[in-house]
């Protein structure tokens, strides 16, 4: 009896042996399964938060890019209407000084509205593109300039017929110069201080610094 269990004794070693490891290397397995599946996971979870970064990263990118565009066209719309402004604005300076007898330069009032106008797109693009504040800045500053060249045309011309008319017709004509005078200073006056609150509103909108740049001076009529 004890030979023929001894007999199978080596039988029964090797199949406990096998089972052990059998279960070990099941055990093993489904670790190195889990270990794989978290991996993954983990893999995924970083390529995900990698694209979300990429995509921030373009749509911040996009965004400055716009903004850029927007402040580059902005600025070169106000840099257009300064300018024509400012032109027409020393033209009517001139047209003072011709008024005091200081200059015989005649001043082409068709010139000053063909050049007031031809600023009319760059003032659609800021109603377009930027707050309501510039936009009413530069209607106001259109406004105002043509009342002035309007006012101005006005005394040069009654200014001439001036110098016809006699006695009361004269009279009521000089005061009607006086009265159109001062339409006109105050049409001028209120155009350069516009000019200049458009100055400071592009400022703020664009974030430039200010450096304290005046007013403009008022010269009087």
């Amino acid at each position: 009896m004890i030979c023929v269990v001894s007999a199978w004794l080596p039988l029964i070693s090797a199949l406990v042996i096998a089972t052990v490891t059998t279960f070990g290397i099941v055990i093993n397995n489904r670790a190195n399964t889990r270990a794989i599946t978290a991996a993954d996971e983990r893999n995924q979870t970083t390529l995900e938060a990698a694209q979300r970064n990429i995509e921030l990263s373009n749509s911040a990118a996009d965004t400055r890019e716009h903004d850029k565009w927007r402040r580059d066209a902005v600025l070169e719309s106000v840099s257009s209407i300064l300018e024509v402004s400012e032109g027409i604005l020393d033209a009517l300076r001139r047209f003072e000084a011709r008024q005091l007898g200081s200059t015989e330069e005649e001043t082409d009032f068709t010139d000053l509205r063909t050049r007031l106008w031809s600023v009319s797109n760059s003032a659609l693009k800021l109603q377009i593109l930027s707050t309501h504040h510039l936009h009413r800045h530069t209607s106001q500053l259109q406004r105002g300039l043509a009342a002035a060249i309007n006012d101005a045309e006005s005394i040069t011309r009654m200014s001439r017929t001036a110098y016809t008319d006699s006695g009361t017709a004269q009279l009521k004509l000089e005061d009607d110069i006086r009265k159109r005078g001062q339409d006109y200073s105050s049409a001028r006056t209120k155009a350069s201080q516009i000019l200049y609150e458009l100055m400071e509103t592009t400022r703020k909108e664009l974030r430039i610094p200010d450096h304290g740049v005046p007013p403009p001076h008022h010269y009087s009529s």
